[in-house]
């Protein structure tokens, strides 16, 4: 039986001030700016500039947590490598169940987030949304709503933290699809899983590297099969098959 880390990490008061006041910018606000400020820049520049001003903010405010955490990270690396992949492996047999009832329940939808990200992954910017969504995304989002929000509520009550963040995470992957089409808002369904289990890392392992490291994981695999599903599409486009 694996012993049990004591959740002692955390943001210092100032330090959680500062990420919590960034949320609304980062969910709402710099996405509007960005897209009215940058008009010219196509869709994967938009994505990694997003990502960089929000990571370069927090990464900025909470550095003596980052440096705080990496510690637990050195002292048992292993631990963390394990929760990781158990994390993985729990997610993907949710990520399937999410599937078949979302099928059924909008079978001629699909994920609307994914679907976007599907569109602007292209050969000339996968590069751009690779670092945007593998490299930068993680830290941010981890910062923000496993840091930010998960961790601070958790101090004060663990159910509320996992609902709120769990909630909030979701939000941040749906929120702007909801005015086109309002049953858009079942796809929270496919957020509830990850957001556990981010916040399961994070509270068993003690370091929120372990977080990002997870968060990266998953992106980057569900990168790669978005590359690979459209590679597919047009090698059956071009064989006529579709």
């Amino acid at each position: 039986m694996k012993e049990k880390i004591p959740f002692t990490s955390g943001l210092e008061r100032n330090e959680a001030l500062l990420v919590l006041l960034w949320l609304p910018m980062h969910i709402w606000l710099l996405p509007m700016l960005l897209q009215a400020l940058a008009p010219g820049l196509d869709t994967g520049s938009i994505n990694l500039l997003y990502f960089a001003i929000s990571v370069l903010f927090l990464a900025l405010v909470s550095r003596r947590f980052l440096r705080r955490d990496f510690d637990p990270l050195c002292d048992r690396p292993g631990r963390v490598l394990g929760e990781v992949v158990l994390s993985y492996l729990i997610l993907m047999g949710c990520n399937l169940i999410a599937g078949v009832l979302l099928y059924f329940l909008l079978p001629e939808t699909s994920n609307p987030n994914n679907a976007a990200i599907a569109m602007t992954v292209t050969e000339q910017n996968y590069p751009k949304m690779r670092a945007a969504i593998v490299l930068l995304a993680p830290i941010a989002e981890e910062l923000l709503f496993r840091a930010g929000v998960f961790g601070v509520m958790r101090h004060r009550s663990r159910v509320a933290a996992y609902v709120v963040s769990v909630l909030l995470f979701g939000l941040l992957h749906v929120w702007q699809y909801v005015a086109v089409d309002p049953r858009y808002w079942v796809y929270l369904l496919q957020y509830i899983a990850p957001g556990i289990l981010l916040a399961r890392v994070y509270e068993r392992c003690n370091t929120i590297w372990a977080s990002m490291a997870l968060h990266a994981v998953i992106n980057f695999n569900a990168l790669n099969a978005m590359m690979v599903l459209q590679e597919m599409e047009e090698m059956l486009r071009a064989q006529g098959m579709l």
